[in-house]
């Protein structure tokens, strides 16, 4: 966490960097790392994505969760034995319950690697989430 959090010091310092769109991706591990930066620094993030995550029983948890203020886009396949589906639905419960905007989408029969086995569809998606929230131009 710390580190991830130094990376957005460092580009928060970068004077070709625009701060009021900085967004962050994470797959797996990675997005619970990326939920966790939200919600640790609500005001930094202006948009996120994860595959394959959600709330945590440690990173993110979801009294933790309750903080994000990012627009969210959210990818899990049905079938994914490593982070159940649950994990994402719990994270756009809360989501929803604070008014944040969110989107997830669900593969049906899709395991883990949503991201590699639904690439054109995640990525085409999360491209026009982030220029619709102002990150991506």
């Amino acid at each position: 966490m710390r580190r991830a959090a130094k990376c957005l010091d460092i580009l928060e310092s970068l004077p070709y960097v625009d701060k009021e769109r900085l967004c962050a991706y994470g797959n797996s591990m990675g997005a619970f790392l990326t939920v966790a930066l939200a919600a640790q620094y609500p005001e930094r993030l202006k948009a996120i994505a994860i595959t394959a995550g959600g709330v945590s029983l440690g990173l993110a948890t979801a009294e933790q969760c309750e903080k994000i203020k990012a627009p969210a886009i959210i990818f899990h396949g049905s079938a994914d034995g490593t982070v159940p589906p649950d994990r994402s639905e719990q994270l756009q419960t809360i989501l929803d319950k604070n008014g944040v905007p969110n989107e997830r989408i669900v593969f049906d029969g899709i395991g883990h690697n949503a991201h590699a086995d639904k690439a054109d569809e995640v990525y085409a998606a999360m491209r026009e989430w982030f220029q619709k929230n102002g990150v991506l131009r």
